[in-house]
């Protein structure tokens, strides 16, 4: 009776460590999802800080970015905040053709 009871007793010990690693593995599969999601859905966003940030950098010789904005209703619109070379707060205005980039102080 003894041996009948410890087999039992390992038989459900190897099926909560088997629903525990099920449970991990569901887990971290969705873990991975969560964060190929994010990358995905932020890469938009990077790219065209990117690019704005390069046409903002000659054309208004701004040095740093502080703040990045997308703005989009009948065209779209990026504006970046920051200093140029010289120091000064300037605020740059990208349209997304990069044409008529506007500079305020």
């Amino acid at each position: 009776m003894e041996g009948f009871l410890e087999e039992l007793e390992e038989k459900k010990e190897k099926k909560r460590i088997t629903v525990l690693l099920t449970l991990l593995a569901i887990l971290l599969a969705i873990l991975v999802t969560i964060i190929i999601f994010f990358v995905r859905t932020n890469q938009p966003m990077a790219q065209a800080k990117k690019e704005a940030t390069a046409i903002a950098k000659t054309s208004a010789n701004l040095e740093t970015v502080d703040k990045f904005y997308w703005f989009t209703r009948k065209n779209t619109y990026f504006t970046l905040t920051g200093k140029n070379d010289k120091g000064t707060e300037i605020v740059v205005i990208v349209p997304k053709s990069g044409e008529k980039v506007t500079v305020l102080n």
